[in-house]
């Protein structure tokens, strides 16, 4: 009867309701999505939507739900804590609505962009991290930056991320990150702007 109730409630109570429910299910259930462009996943412990609004298209085919999202889970070993505005579409399958792509495509475009600076700092590797800067003067920064010639001078693991603390609004993210370099710990604080689907460093990428 679980996998029934969207279907049940668009019968009886709306479009709405159904988005709604599906959401909610997803919290007893539990998550785990896929990042893109990257192999790992984000394995969720706790979510919870809350704030929800649903928007629909002229044909009642599409809709897409605005909500904020906490989350607590991992990716890898990585600790992930996110709160902040999440934005995830639905489409209409005859009497049901299900997630067209992810229940968390934000979150999920930021970890990706995260996972690929520390890939770029464990690799050493100047031109993809510069890739992942807003501005051309962000990414040379970061090639001249002081803690990337020390990262790239030690051995393998270079860098390893300990905990990912993300902070979502509509245009852009704020991650506190704690990080571990050699026998030094740190903690350093990142920004993001959304361009698109995906999520730049608007700030300083180390």
């Amino acid at each position: 009867m679980v996998a029934l109730a969207p279907r049940l409630l668009d019968l009886a109570a709306g479009p709405d309701a159904a988005i709604r429910t599906a959401l909610q299910q997803s919290e007893s259930v539990g998550l785990s999505l896929t990042i893109p462009h990257s192999p790992a996943s984000l394995v969720t412990r706790r979510l919870h939507f809350d704030r929800v609004t649903t928007h629909f298209d002229s044909r009642g085919e599409e809709a897409y739900a605005l909500s904020t999202l906490d989350l607590e889970g991992t990716v890898d070993s990585i600790t992930v804590s996110s709160l902040g505005v999440e934005r995830v579409v639905f489409e209409r399958a005859g009497r049901e609505w299900r997630p067209l792509h992810s229940l968390a495509p934000r979150l999920t475009a930021v970890i990706a962009t995260l996972i690929a600076r520390r890939e770029s700092l464990e690799s050493a590797d100047p031109e993809r991290l510069e890739r992942l800067a807003a501005s051309p003067e962000i990414g040379r920064a970061a090639r001249q930056d002081e803690l990337f010639r020390r990262v790239a001078s030690l051995p393998k693991p270079r860098y390893r991320v300990i905990a990912w603390y993300i902070r979502l609004d509509r245009d852009g993210a704020l991650v506190t990150e704690e990080y571990q370099t050699g026998t030094e710990t740190g903690t350093r604080r990142l920004t993001l702007e959304r361009r698109g689907p995906e999520f730049l460093f608007s700030g300083s990428l180390l």
